[in-house]
């Protein structure tokens, strides 16, 4: 009844040879790592001279005016300087947004293959338009008049309601004019 389970044995493992051994798929390459720090800031010399002047004035170790005086600039302009070095500071403070970032090619080429999908959409559709008036037998709308080639006036046609005053003009002249409105008093007399 009670049978004993079959005993696995063990092998001694033989190193495998280089050829033998199991591939692994490479690891995705990381991002390469951006350089950091002060030796990788950039810009003209004067730039990096006058941008060191502001952390000395706001460390205490200057003036503004000695400052102003060293950038060669006045003082409402250095004020000026400062402001605008402080918002860029800020704004490098403000949390990158996660994910990826737009792309205006990536959207050009979307809109363009939207573009194209709804083109091709709209042809199936006439298309199936004109299927359903020749099952039906309904008769296609007459064209409408092609437009004029570039250079040449179309000629201008007389609009309905010059027409109308001129059936109104001519017909008054036809029809003899209307006799004077008769008063109640001829009538009794």
């Amino acid at each position: 009844m009670n049978t004993p389970a079959p005993v696995k044995t063990t092998a001694a493992k033989t190193p495998l040879k280089p050829d033998e051994r199991p591939t692994v798929p490479p690891a995705k390459p990381k991002q390469k790592a951006k350089p950091v720090g002060l030796s990788t800031l950039k810009g003209t010399p004067e730039a990096r001279r006058q941008a060191a002047l502001i952390p000395e004035v706001l460390g205490g170790l200057r003036g503004p005016s000695d400052a102003a005086k060293a950038m060669g600039v006045a003082l409402p302009r250095y004020y000026m300087l400062e402001t605008r070095a402080l918002q860029a500071l800020i704004k490098a403070m403000e949390p990158l947004p996660r994910g990826p970032r737009r792309n205006p090619d990536a959207e050009i080429a979307a809109l363009q293959k939207q573009l194209t999908r709804q083109k091709q959409e709209l042809v199936r559709g006439q298309s199936l338009q004109r299927a359903m008036r020749s099952a039906m037998g309904i008769a296609v709308a007459p064209p409408k008049e092609a437009k004029p080639e570039p250079g040449k006036r179309k000629p201008k046609r007389p609009s309905v309601r010059a027409l109308k005053a001129v059936k109104v003009l001519r017909a008054g002249i036809e029809e003899p004019q209307p006799t004077a409105p008769v008063t109640p008093q001829e009538v009794t007399a």
